[in-house]
């Protein structure tokens, strides 16, 4: 999952400089888990890479290691499912676990997704894959509790920096009135940002209050508006 995470980040048009944003374990800490096992695997386990050093640094979270073995031209990782499977079907057939949130659309979550389900554990996806495309994606919805697609809004919101984006309703007829803005044309969508005292604020998405958001930072509320009119 890390490796599509930089790939993503492209697809969500997130600006270069607003990049240093965007931390990779916040697509796990957004949900304030208990406990977050996290399995990869690497060539050397004395020497980690720096994303996998500041995943094991997270509080919360537990990193579980399978080897990383050269097949050809290619590298292969091992024994990181076995570890995975192991953990969360006794965790949910010992009660240690009532709701376990998988990251990521393998097919081998599958059967997994089956037996925690049978244990009365409550079982939710997470992943960058539209369930509504490909052959794994829409199994994995269908024996799932819920099934999450991380898009651009849901990635944004899962980080949190100064200056940024939120709803603001109560500022949907202030901004009709509004005599100051700018215009933004992104992906076909041309959207008018006002700026009302301190806070720039657009109308982003369908005419109604729901679709009001504000930011004291006008290149925060830009990034925002690209991220949601991103291709799905």
């Amino acid at each position: 999952m890390h490796k599509s995470f930089s790939s993503w980040l492209d697809n969500f048009n997130v600006p270069s400089d607003q990049r240093k944003h965007f931390s990779f374990p916040k697509l796990f800490t957004a949900h304030r888990f208990d406990r977050v096992y996290f399995y990869s695997a690497v060539e050397d386990m004395n020497d980690l890479p720096d994303w996998l050093e500041e995943i094991r640094s997270q509080d919360g979270f537990v990193l579980k290691l399978g080897t990383l073995t050269k097949k050809g031209k290619q590298f292969k990782q091992e024994g990181v499912d076995v570890k995975l499977a192991i953990d969360a079907t006794r965790f949910a057939y010992t009660s240690t676990m009532r709701s376990c949130t998988l990251f990521g659309a393998d097919g081998d979550f599958i059967p997994l997704v089956e037996a925690v389900s049978d244990a009365g554990c409550k079982v939710n996806i997470v992943s960058f894959n539209d369930p509504k495309q490909g052959r794994v994606a829409p199994l994995l919805q269908a024996e799932a509790d819920s099934y999450i697609r991380i898009d651009g809004p849901w990635l944004y919101f899962a980080n949190t920096f100064p200056g940024s984006v939120n709803q603001r309703m109560e500022r949907y007829h202030d901004s009709r009135r509004c005599p100051e803005k700018t215009f933004e044309l992104l992906h076909g969508q041309k959207i008018e940002i006002a700026k009302l005292g301190g806070e720039y604020v657009a109308q982003i998405g369908p005419n109604s209050p729901s679709s009001m958001y504000g930011a004291s930072n006008i290149e925060q509320l830009i990034t925002w508006a690209k991220m949601h009119y991103a291709p799905r």
